[in-house]
């Protein structure tokens, strides 16, 4: 059961690195609900205009996790050769990260947000603080190796 969470999660990191490589490229479907507003107001200017490199720079973190994903719970052997520990802690470090993300920055992201009434923060609502979550704890759980065969 675990091994299907894992597999999940793994393609839901692979298609995120692919829709910001998509956006760094210039590709705008979905875009407009990503980055926290400054406020309610109609036409208020995004917190952030994140450049290309950093766009591509998250694509590659998301793939990272999912390698490190897919190695700590046994679906793929790792073909770098670094030590099986890392992928320990690096797992713990995936887990942490989206559970941050998940509780936020009590301003404009994750469960203790206080801006609200805006399109992103519908989104981080209904889907994203959601899927840090469910992300956190499959990382946390395949960290210590819980629930594999």
């Amino acid at each position: 059961m675990m091994l299907a969470f894992d597999l999940m999660v793994t393609l839901i990191l692979i298609s995120l690195g692919v829709l910001h490589v998509y956006w760094a490229c210039g590709g705008k479907f979905g875009s407009q609900a990503v980055i926290p507003d400054r406020s309610t107001e109609p036409e208020s200017p995004p917190l952030f205009a994140p450049g290309k490199t950093v766009t591509i720079m998250v694509a590659i973190l998301l793939w990272g996790a999912a390698y490190v994903l897919t190695v700590q719970s046994g679906i793929i052997s790792d073909f770098v050769g670094l030590n099986p520990r890392i992928f320990f802690y690096l797992c713990s470090v995936c887990s942490i990260v989206f559970a941050v993300r998940a509780l936020g920055d009590f301003r404009y992201v994750g469960w203790f947000k206080t801006v609200r009434g805006t399109r992103f923060s519908s989104m981080d609502y209904i889907f994203y603080t959601p899927l840090c979550m469910l992300l956190s704890t499959v990382f946390a759980l395949s960290a210590f190796g819980w629930f594999h065969e």
